[in-house]
């Protein structure tokens, strides 16, 4: 799909660049969606409570880890795919990544409430 959409948009794009083009997208989408799935998994587990908890992030961060792990093995089972511990160290990364800015936006959330009272 990536392939007549860039050759589209630049003609004269060489394979070269259409393969590092190619294997940067595919290395960002690992660790925007695990960024994306740890957030959404904090906000779950955070549940209708409000603000921040160390046990709600790692746990989220440990959920989305423990997802990625088993979703390389079972890649290393179907035929079309290839499984990498490097794919899931990126979206372990992307996950620890979400944590970290979760983490500084509900301090400065907390900041700027204790600030304006």
């Amino acid at each position: 799909m990536l392939r007549p959409l860039l050759f589209w948009l630049m003609p004269h794009l060489s394979e070269y660049r259409f393969a590092a083009i190619h294997f940067f997208v595919r290395k960002a989408a690992h660790f925007s969606e695990y960024f994306v799935f740890c957030v959404l998994l904090y906000r779950g587990i955070r549940g209708g409570r409000a603000g921040w908890r160390w046990s709600w992030g790692l746990t989220a961060l440990f959920v989305a880890a423990g997802y990625s792990a088993l979703d390389e093995i079972h890649q290393a089972f179907v035929a079309s795919r290839t499984a990498s511990p490097y794919d899931s160290l990126l979206d372990t990364s992307g996950t620890v990544f979400a944590v970290m800015v979760l983490w500084v936006w509900f301090r400065r959330k907390s900041r700027k409430h204790h600030n304006s009272v």
